[in-house]
């Protein structure tokens, strides 16, 4: 919801240098985004041509296992990979609230125009580098599904990244990655939002997520490892995220949330709505 995300004061100038600098990184951003679809799509693994790229040689289920990686026992990658997505999942919720944000643009003087901008900049960074030193297990056997699963059978993992791109743009996609705020683009819009997949869930670009995480062909324990960690951080995360915009928007909030379902038609998930009232 826009609601996080801070009005730029008046006095605030547009200059050149800022308008680069939230391009070049709303352009990563996207980048980034690409290569969490070949991670996840496995496209190292179903096209030999991607394995000589240095971008795109990703895979969530078999890495680079062929590559030496440099964690030998089990315990150990398993240690590594939930401190990368910890830190990950760290930042992005705690930088992105309302309080943090006021600390950094008011006592730490960074300009309120390209805060978002950096905030996506090291998300984007953060996921970058948990993908490319993610660790796979060799000889791991698969849960569900088969290694040689035809490319085709990735169309849920497809279809959730069609979800949550589209997602953005029922909200306002430039201003959630900063570069609205950094090119001083239009005016922010605090209201609160309830077009396309926002009039029936309240997280769509969360929703998108899990159906890009959960809804493949192949399922080792690499790839487990993956889904249950960013799915309790979905979880934890948009619980906090509610708590946040109750407390900012309030009634309107409450009612909204009262008429919508969470993550998925249907599914009641949130804070409880006695709860809900008590924080307003």
């Amino acid at each position: 919801m826009s609601s996080q995300i801070p009005q730029i004061p008046d006095d605030a100038t547009y200059s050149l240098p800022k308008a680069i600098f939230s391009i070049l990184t709303y352009s990563y951003f996207f980048l980034v985004f690409l290569m969490l679809g070949a991670f996840q799509l496995n496209l190292s693994h179903h096209f030999s041509s991607v394995k000589d790229s240095v971008i795109f040689d990703l895979s969530v289920d078999f890495g680079k296992v062929d590559k030496s990686p440099p964690l030998d026992d089990t315990a150990s990658r398993v240690v590594v990979n939930i401190l990368m997505l910890g830190i990950f999942a760290l930042h992005h919720s705690v930088f992105a609230r309302r309080t943090i944000k006021d600390i950094l643009i008011n006592k730490l003087y960074i300009p309120a125009d390209i805060e978002r901008t950096i905030y996506v900049l090291v998300a984007s960074a953060l996921a970058h580098i948990s993908m490319v030193y993610w660790n796979t297990y060799p000889e791991e056997k698969t849960l569900w599904g088969k290694n040689d699963s035809d490319f085709v059978t990735y169309l849920g993992v497809m279809f959730g990244m069609l979800f949550v791109l589209s997602s953005t743009f029922m909200i306002d996609h430039f201003e959630l990655f900063g570069l609205r705020q950094g090119l001083h683009l239009w005016p922010t819009n605090n209201e609160l939002r309830t077009i396309g997949f926002y009039k029936v869930i309240r997280h769509p670009i969360m929703t998108g997520f899990l159906i890009m995480f959960w809804c493949r062909p192949i399922l080792t324990f690499s790839s487990l490892q993956w889904n249950l960690l960013t799915t309790g951080y979905i979880l934890i995360g948009t619980t906090i995220e509610e708590y946040c915009l109750i407390q900012e928007i309030g009634e309107p909030y409450v009612k909204y949330k009262s008429q919508t379902s969470g993550l998925f038609p249907g599914c009641p998930f949130g804070i409880p709505m006695k709860m809900a009232r008590r924080l307003m």
